[in-house]
């Protein structure tokens, strides 16, 4: 007994050993394709590979956890308020956890940003080998086809661009979806099943995107392991490992949650619509097809073929290419569900039946028009990018192809063609990795002028703050929109760039709060002196202008800016950007003014509300001659109001009111008072004066009488248009002191 103890020991240390040097093997692989194909020799680890675009909203999160600890509240955003960063429901915590343990080591947002994507393509090698070794797919062969699984040319075309989309736990998601729809009858079972509730745990606590997937694929690999073994069994482990998911994304969602109960929910966040999951649903022909560089000449034909014809709705669907490994197993597995090849020739080809029905589910939800589709069309549009899941299918693939190889390379008994064979498939394997990893060019070609663009930024803030104390309001025009927020040659997250360079600034983007939305509106529209006088109230210091977000570059905002006393802080100093310095306005405001009704002013500016579009209102519309914003209303809609302080403020709601083509009577009610308003299709004022009461939600509706306007004869869309709002605003007014009293 002692001896067989000895024994078990030695052959378990044996077996750790071999588990770290593969491990260790399968790193050094990785690094050697990601040091040659991306140079890493030749480029400064401290600007994002890729410095532009979703990029630049994915390290705002990153350099707040390193400023203050975590990502949930960045104080150096939003001004003259703070960012509740967790406001916005793209959680993951996890994938934070790992950037906060980089961050002891390098402060830098950046390079961690950078260091964590390439150990997440690590972290998914070793995952998907681990993955496959469980479907008895042998050491090499399972070691081969993660490094191919890792280099998808998802990863290469997402990148830090898409840094939420890092897909480690796929592959185990994946393998215990497999594990369900094999009714979770075989030797290694028990283990896959604890692997498969901790991966579960683990993608909960990231992006939501996956984590509503796997829950998709576990009902239905626990329906075909029901089906296949009339056992409970795999419906047991489906309810449980669901329910797994749900509590753990429940969790990584609690901070929004709790934000949105505190500020209400922010602006903005209606931007998803049904017809997006037909607008960015996976393409099988994207799939399928080979890189358009590829050496081979049909290969090369077939991709330059494909990128030369205008094909509708080319977007971000062609991230889902899955390089010509996976594709021919995921052809491998469409024959296996249609029945042309048979799979008896050993017994556990017999897996590749369930993985095949889990592939041809995972496309049939995930097509343009498929199940996706009419899951946003009748329940929710939410989740719209469809084609984010083909590293489900990719996976899937991989594994049934594994196992295909595999089985022939067992069942051959002729050395030489077992040798054939084996040559075959390491050349398919090193010909996928070749095609696939052609798709890092684009970030090679990006670099020279990314890391010039980051260079001239970080010079040009650096200079700005050696010249300003810390902790100084900065106002950034043109105002832009968040989420999105696309503005003339300006993309949509570049005002993060400023503070992504910045130590001890406050940036007054992005606008994504009800109390920040309606100060800006306050602002909004200003120019020369009126705007210099609302942004001195409102305690800013600087204005900070990008040239790229004007037609006449910014010409005319900022003539008028100096023209009514602030001045340039670094001439000539950047070509894209100018700082213009308000102090010498609020020097001559303050003795203008003078202290008390200087203080009245800004606390109105400061102090007002959060409006909150609750029912019956559309999307925000800006009207195409005065340029104001609107809202089209239903016959019956809704505004709250929300006064987050422990006292009453007297406020008064005015807003110019119309229809187009009807007539009829608007009343505008609250629970103690009521007004009626004529409404035609003149613009009308209206003002409603309201005191709120201190930490309440005052709810205001409003209600019309007039007809249904018609819509145009090509609009499918079921609108109820009878009247709209334009240039809806608060006015906070001013509470009467005792001394005011006694005047």
């Amino acid at each position: 007994m002692k001896n067989q103890n000895i024994t078990d020991q030695v052959i378990r240390s044996m077996f750790q050993k071999k588990l770290f040097l593969f491990g260790l093997l399968e790193l050094i692989l990785v690094l050697i394709l990601v040091i040659g194909f991306f140079r890493l020799w030749n480029i400064d680890f401290y600007v994002p590979f890729n410095y532009q675009g979703d990029t630049l909203w994915f390290l705002v999160p990153v350099k707040g956890m390193i400023d203050n600890g975590w990502t949930y509240n960045i104080p150096q955003l939003s001004a003259p308020f703070s960012l509740s960063a967790a406001a916005f429901p793209s959680m993951t915590n996890l994938d934070w956890g790992i950037m906060k343990v980089i961050s002891f080591f390098i402060h830098d947002a950046g390079a961690v940003l950078n260091i964590f994507w390439l150990f997440s393509i690590v972290l998914t090698a070793w995952l998907a080998t681990l993955a496959l070794r469980f479907l008895d797919i042998g050491n090499w062969l399972a070691l081969g086809l993660g490094l191919v699984y890792a280099f998808l040319p998802f990863a290469l075309l997402r990148n830090i661009a898409h840094v939420s989309l890092v897909f480690y736990c796929v592959p185990l998601l994946s393998l215990f979806a497999i594990h369900l729809a094999r009714g979770g009858e075989y030797p290694q079972a028990n283990t896959v099943r604890i692997i498969g509730y901790l991966a579960a745990f683990a993608q909960g606590l990231n992006y939501i995107y996956f984590s509503f997937f796997a829950v998709l694929l576990f009902f239905f690999g626990g329906w075909l392991g029901y089906k296949h073994k009339c056992s409970w069994k795999p419906l047991r482990d489906t309810v449980i490992v669901c329910g797994i998911i749900v509590l753990s994304s429940a969790l990584n969602l609690l901070p929004s949650y709790i934000s949105w109960q505190e500020y209400g929910k922010p602006p903005g966040m209606d931007f998803k619509v049904p017809q997006e999951a037909e607008i960015y649903g996976l393409k099988l022909r994207k799939m399928l097809v080979p890189h358009e560089a590829n050496t081979v000449p049909i290969f090369s034909y077939w991709g330059k073929r494909d990128h030369s014809i205008p094909f509708p709705n080319e977007n971000e669907n062609n991230t889902a290419r899955l390089g010509p490994l996976a594709a021919f197993g995921f052809l491998l597995l469409l024959a296996v569900s249609l029945g042309l090849i048979r799979s008896n020739m050993a017994q556990r080809v017999g897996i590749i039946k369930p993985i095949a029905s889990l592939a041809l589910f995972s496309f049939l939800v995930t097509t343009v028009g498929g199940f996706g589709a009419i899951f946003n069309e009748v329940i929710s549009p939410d989740i719209r990018c469809y084609n984010r899941f083909s590293v489900f299918i990719a996976f899937f693939s991989i594994a049934g192809l594994g196992i295909w190889l595999q089985a022939k390379l067992e069942t051959v008994s002729s050395r030489r063609v077992q040798f054939m064979l084996l040559s075959g498939v390491v050349l398919l394997i090193l010909f996928s990795l070749y095609d696939q990893l052609l798709d890092s060019v684009h970030l090679n070609n990006l670099r020279l002028n990314d890391e010039q663009s980051a260079y001239s930024e970080k010079q040009f803030v650096k200079q700005l703050e050696a010249k300003l104390s810390p902790e100084t309001l900065v106002f950034q025009l043109p105002v832009t929109r968040f989420p999105g927020g696309m503005v003339e040659r300006m993309f949509s997250y570049d005002h993060a760039r400023p503070y992504l360079w910045s130590s001890h600034l406050h940036w007054s983007w992005p606008s994504f709060s009800l109390g920040h939305r309606n100060w800006q509106a306050q602002v909004e529209g200003l120019e020369g002196q009126a705007l210099a006088e609302a942004l001195i109230l409102s305690k800013f210091r600087v204005v900070w202008i990008d040239r790229f977000g004007y037609s006449d570059n910014g010409a005319r905002i900022i003539s008028s800016l100096i023209a009514a006393g602030a001045s340039d802080m670094l001439p000539g100093a950047h070509s894209r950007y100018v700082a213009l310095d308000l102090e010498p306005v609020a020097v001559q405001l303050r003795q203008r003014l003078g202290r008390h009704e200087f203080t009245q002013r800004q606390t109105a500016l400061l102090d007002v509300p959060g409006i909150e579009w609750s029912s019956g209102f559309y999307q925000e519309e800006y009207h195409p001659n005065t340029g104001k914003k609107f809202r089209w209303s239903q016959a019956d809609s809704v505004i709250q109001i929300r006064n987050p302080t422990d006292i009453s403020k007297p406020i008064i709601l005015s807003f110019l009111a119309a229809s187009v083509g009807r007539q009829g009577n608007l009343v505008v009610s609250t629970e103690k008072q009521q007004i009626v308003v004529p409404i035609t299709d003149k613009l009308t004022p209206v003002e409603l004066p309201l005191v709120l009461q201190p930490n309440t939600i005052q709810e205001v509706r409003f209600k019309g009488d007039m007809e249904r306007i018609p819509l145009p004869p090509d609009e499918k869309r079921d609108f109820h248009l009878h009247f709209y709002l334009m240039d809806l605003r608060l006015q906070l007014l001013p509470v009467a002191t005792s001394t005011d009293e006694k005047k």
